[in-house]
């Protein structure tokens, strides 16, 4: 990543994933939000990224996406209420390795 900290396009796989997940910030996730058609992430979208980020690194699996939303005591289906690609798209945005197409197809 360049000194502006902005995200280069050699720095996510093919399916749009960062490919390093330890350079994932703030800053990043709001420009891969831009990418996928998202002008300003809101504070339920932040809620559910730092959620989803927290639970993957304290468990190092895919959660079901409703356990997000039972987490946060929001409906089981806040993920698709609020990120359009439901799940990979909230996987795309909170820096997570690409979860394969298995996990992919769950989402």
């Amino acid at each position: 990543m360049d000194s502006q900290n902005q995200l280069k396009t050699s720095e996510l796989d093919s399916d749009g994933f960062l490919s390093n997940p330890s350079l994932w910030s703030e800053k990043i996730a709001i420009q891969i939000a831009e990418q996928d058609g998202i002008c300003k992430l809101n504070d339920a979208q932040w809620l559910l990224i730092n959620s989803l980020r927290k639970y993957y690194f304290s468990h190092r699996t895919t959660p079901p996406l409703r356990r997000i939303c039972h987490i946060n005591n929001m409906q089981n289906n806040c993920v698709a209420v609020n990120f359009d690609n439901q799940g990979i798209e909230l996987w795309k945005i909170a820096g997570l390795p690409n979860p394969g197409e298995e996990a992919k197809a769950y989402m």
